[in-house]
Formats: structure tokens, C-alpha cells, sequence
């Protein structure tokens, strides 16, 4: 029988930043954003599993965490790849919503096809001539 990942165990809390790290690897962030508070810095990881390649979305505020609460992690379905998920999150800032990371991603898709066929629309009247 197939063992279970332990990013799947782990109930979308860790006790430290060392723990995510052991299990997880950050694939890209959002730039920091200064929060109210002095110091206060925030921004969206996405992480990806080191053994079954899982995606999770971390919310980082610095200086906020409790011992009894851990750190919280959410799951995440991309519906880019890594390039993709690296050039959005690229242009935003702070804390980054799912649907946000989605929303962008459906655009660049979009995009990209257009942009796809911009070019096969030019090898096309290329060849006729």
C-alpha cells in the first residue's frame, strides 16, 4: 500500500517555518506589502510538495504567529503552471486571494492565445506570398 504524503497529513497547520520547509518548497511570492503596524510586512507564497508536488497558498505577516495556532496553509489548484503562477504573482502585492491568482491566470491564457494566433495568422500570409 502506497504511503501518504505528509503535506496531506498535516491539516493545513505547521508548528514552524522550519517544518514547511522541510515538506514544502516556495515556487514563487507576491511582493511585500507594509501592513498598518510598523515593521509589519505581509505577502502570498505559493508552495509546492517536495514528494507529490501539491500546491498550498501561505499567508506570511511577519511577526504574527502563535504556538497554539501554528502557521496556517491553505491548498491550492493552480490552473497555470509554475511560469505561469511565477509572472502573476510577479506584478501583485501582498496578500494574494485564490480567485485573484485564477482570475489572472485565465487572462494570461487568454492572452497568450490571442497571441498564438496572431502568429499563426502571420505564417499563414507569409506562405501565400
Amino acid at each position: 500500500m502506497e504511503e501518504e504524503c505528509y503535506c496531506n497529513s498535516f491539516s493545513n497547520r505547521f508548528n514552524s517555518i522550519e517544518e514547511i520547509f522541510k515538506a514544502l518548497y516556495p515556487v514563487c511570492s507576491s511582493k511585500f506589502k507594509k501592513g498598518e503596524m510598523i515593521g509589519e510586512k505581509e505577502k502570498t507564497y505559493v508552495l509546492k510538495c517536495k514528494k507529490c508536488n501539491s500546491y498550498y497558498l501561505w499567508d506570511k505577516y511577519k511577526g504574527v504567529f502563535s504556538e497554539d495556532k501554528g502557521i496556517i496553509i491553505r491548498k491550492y489548484l493552480p490552473k497555470t503552471d509554475d511560469k505561469g503562477l511565477k509572472m502573476i504573482l510577479k506584478t501583485m502585492e501582498g496578500i494574494v486571494d485564490e480567485r485573484d491568482i485564477d482570475d489572472t491566470s485565465q487572462l494570461l491564457g487568454k492572452l497568450r492565445k490571442i497571441e498564438l494566433n496572431r502568429i499563426d495568422k502571420r505564417r499563414i500570409d507569409e506562405n501565400k506570398n
